[in-house]
């Protein structure tokens, strides 16, 4: 980040250097060792190893929230207007009134719903008629009108055989009075004709009794008894009609007592304002305000069931679990609590907001409390182990290399690299379970003062066959030219203006690897770290013991760790002050 600096700037960037330097000194109260050749001394900053407890914790800020919320919806269909609302953050008992929706078009509906009900009212009673009617209807033909027709059909039955026998007896008196004398030829003949149209008219009478018996019957009986059905079918959709319209008006009148609306339990009133993740307001609850159907317009929190609704860091959420305690700190107390819930999801962050993943978690506060209100910042802190009577070092010491880690110990002027097995961490110490004993005495700014501290992963045993393999096959990959020379790239000024300067010769400059003489301070030990001397450390260039910190040390939220803010985390991480760097962690095991 060295561009354009006047001469003044550099004087005073070396006085700050001097004077982070003592104040390194002072602050870590560690033995100030002479090292080198030539006269040459460096600042190598101590600390003994120590044996005793450990709690790795969890500490997030968060907001409180109700754990038994009521959420007041609008229960009207197709929505509303806000007449009158109770105000914001009123306290009110279960059935105090707190809402009013505008009912007017509920109530035309209604009128109108009525005049519908009462016309399908008619139909229905109507087609029960028609029912009973046709019911009878059957009865009357198969008990009386068919019975009735019968008697008729012997009737006229009985009849034609009585003329029928008068007549052949009449035929046989007048051929004796013929043969006499007494009749003429033509009465004769007339009397044999009144003998056959008695004997045709007694066969239409039993033909017609048999058509009524055979024919008639069955046609009418199954014409009468499908008006029946017809009739009991117009029935049963007159009476659905008229319970579908009636259905209709009882969820009209229902509604209308809907746009009053009592609380439902004891709490205090919050509007269900809400925001898109632009942070534009997209629902504000107010008098005059319309409101869709099941759209939430007052939570009623109970406030003796309190939660924390925290947001944890991706690096730190894969530490928690339900069941974990916790410490909630708000308002100046501190109260006991419980991890309830712990998102498998990160949050849905602002469209605004740093690409940062966070996981909602939930802290259920124990007991019933009073004096808490919903929207109160709050900070809990989760306990995730409790390591007892261990050794531990400062996280500080710890230099991740290849993979594994390692830490110096100070020999008496002399140092000694040691590979460690490593436990649980917090925001200043680590446990070491393998590579160190309680009688050493460790090195905390190795990477300032130990070149093979900063040596790259080649000092390791990684050769640049192991380093190409890395990458993959390379085989087609584009070929450059060696004789046109290195890519050319921005130059770099001097902080001291005039010329370029390499990164290798800002490091001799200011106390980087690969040189001796110069002040060993906290600068040196940043610049050890940063790779590409541009002011900030990114990526590989963090250490793995910091990369959990970054969103603790970032205090302008860019994404690296700036020199001033590595020297604020270290100061606050020695003294043991409030506003510590990040959440615990678990190094990788060796």
């Amino acid at each position: 980040m060295f561009r354009k600096h006047r001469s003044g700037y550099v004087t005073a960037v070396l006085l700050s250097v001097v004077v982070i330097a003592v104040i390194l000194v002072l602050v870590f109260k560690d033995s100030l060792i002479s090292m080198g050749s030539g006269g040459t001394n460096q600042f190598v900053i101590t600390e003994p190893v120590v044996q005793g407890d450990l709690l790795v914790t969890v500490t997030e800020d968060g907001t409180l929230e109700s754990a038994a919320n009521v959420e007041v919806k609008c229960e009207v269909a197709g929505g509303s207007s806000i007449l009158w609302i109770i105000d914001d953050g009123e306290n009110v008992k279960k059935g105090d009134k707190i809402i009013e929706l505008d009912s007017s078009t509920l109530e035309d509906q209604i009128i109108a719903q009525q005049n519908v009900l009462e016309t399908a009212k008619a139909s229905k009673i109507q087609a029960e008629n028609d029912y009973k009617v046709a019911v009878i209807s059957v009865d009357e033909y198969k008990n009386g009108i068919f019975k009735k027709e019968m008697t008729d059909a012997d009737t006229q039955i009985t009849i034609a055989d009585e003329n029928l026998s008068n007549a052949e007896n009449s035929l046989e008196h007048s051929e004796k009075m013929f043969r006499k004398g007494y009749l003429s030829e033509l009465e004769l003949a007339a009397q044999k004709f009144a003998v056959k149209r008695s004997n045709l008219e007694a066969e239409a009478a039993k033909a017609a009794k048999s058509i009524l018996q055979d024919y008639t019957y069955k046609k009418m009986l199954e014409d009468l008894e499908s008006k029946v059905v017809t009739a009991d079918a117009k029935r049963i959709s007159e009476e659905r009609s008229f319970e579908l319209e009636s259905n209709k008006l009882t969820k009209l009148e229902s509604q209308k007592k809907n746009c009053i609306v009592y609380a439902p339990q004891d709490g205090m009133v919050v509007y269900a304002n809400s925001k898109s993740r632009w942070g534009q307001q997209t629902a504000t609850i107010e008098e005059g305000a319309t409101v869709r159907e099941r759209q939430a317009i007052i939570k009623l929190p109970d406030l003796s069931q309190m939660q924390v609704n925290v947001k944890v860091h991706e690096s730190k959420v894969e530490m928690l679990e339900p069941g974990l305690r916790a410490i909630v700190r708000v308002q100046g107390q501190d109260l006991k609590g419980r991890v309830e819930f712990v998102a498998n999801q990160p949050e849905q962050g602002s469209f605004m907001a740093a690409k940062v993943q966070e996981y909602s978690t939930i802290v259920r506060i124990d007991g019933e409390q009073t004096g808490l209100k919903p929207g109160m910042t709050a900070e809990a802190t989760i306990l995730v182990t409790h390591e007892k009577d261990k050794l531990k070092i400062p996280v500080a010491a710890v230099v991740e290399k290849g993979g594994n880690f390692y830490s110096w110990v100070d020999l008496g002027g002399d140092f000694e690299k040691r590979p460690l097995s490593l436990g649980a961490s917090d925001e200043n110490f680590v446990i070491v379970k393998d590579g160190l004993t309680q009688a050493d005495v460790v090195v905390m700014n190795p990477r300032a003062v130990i070149p093979e501290a900063r040596g790259d992963a080649e000092d390791e045993g990684e050769s640049s066959s192991d380093k190409v393999t890395k990458f993959g096959d390379t085989s087609k990959a584009p070929k450059v030219d060696p004789t046109a020379g290195p890519v050319q790239k921005k130059s770099k000024k001097t902080p001291g203006g005039g010329g370029e300067a390499t990164k290798t010769d800002y490091k001799k400059k200011y106390g980087g690897s690969g040189s001796k003489g110069g002040g060993r301070d906290m600068s040196a030990m940043f610049s050890g770290m940063d790779k590409d001397s541009d002011g900030v450390l990114k990526g590989d260039e963090i250490p793995s013991f910091l990369k959990s910190r970054v969103d603790s040390m970032d205090s302008n939220k860019d994404g690296g760790i700036s020199k001033d803010e590595m020297t604020k985390a270290f100061e606050k991480m020695r003294s043991g002050g409030g506003g510590r760097p990040g959440g615990g962690g678990r190094p990788p095991q060796q």
